[in-house]
């Protein structure tokens, strides 16, 4: 599942730049929606982000939320064709090995987020597109207000509302876009997890 995604050997920057060029090269062949690529649609989303003044680890976030729809991009047709339905999921666990759940939880949740959205947010709703709106209805819809306490119990429930928000607003083409993919070097070393240069030691012990 992971061939091709970059591995972490113990060098934050050596990492980030290795992530940046495999997002670049395995992002911007795949289509998004409105005529962008996946690429642009990650950039876009953490232009909003920094916009908004978030927080360094939400600007990566947005920048890397749809990592497991090139993962399953570049599995062939069968694992493209799943994407709709589970690569938050697979993003979420690759994100998982390098990244703190500040970043990989609200990657998992931020579609189960929407369907928050939906329920509360009366604009939300409003401006979804068709398209959308179907793809909300196979996740379940609304969220009843028992599911809803459980997921705002979850420590990282507000960062994937306002990750869910981000990923709509950036579907399409966002007017001055000032960040450029090497914008986000330093954020994403700055990032990493601890545990990962554990793992680096353990597997050389």
């Amino acid at each position: 599942m992971y061939a091709n995604a970059p591995e972490y050997a113990g060098d934050p920057l050596r990492f980030s730049d290795r992530l940046l060029a495999w997002l670049t090269e395995a992002g911007e062949p795949v289509a998004a929606e409105h005529g962008l690529s996946l690429l642009d649609h990650s950039l876009q989303t953490a232009e909003l982000a920094r916009r908004e003044n978030a927080p360094n680890h939400e600007v990566v976030t947005a920048l890397l939320h749809d990592t497991g729809k090139i993962l399953l991009e570049h599995q062939g047709p069968d694992a493209a064709s799943a994407a709709p339905r589970c690569s938050e999921k697979i993003g979420a666990a690759w994100l998982a090995r390098y990244f703190p759940p500040a970043i990989s939880e609200p990657v998992r949740l931020h579609q189960i987020a929407k369907r928050w959205l939906f329920a509360l947010d009366k604009g939300y709703r409003d401006r979804l597109s068709d398209e959308a709106f179907r793809a909300l209805a196979e996740l379940g819809g609304p969220m009843g207000e028992k599911e809803r306490q459980q997921f705002e119990r979850h420590e990282s429930w507000s960062a994937a509302v306002a990750l869910a928000r981000r990923d709509d607003m950036s579907r399409m083409p966002l007017a001055n876009r000032r960040s450029g993919i090497q914008d986000y070097r330093q954020a994403v070393a700055n990032c990493l997890s601890p545990q990962s240069s554990m793992q680096i030691s353990s597997r050389v012990a």
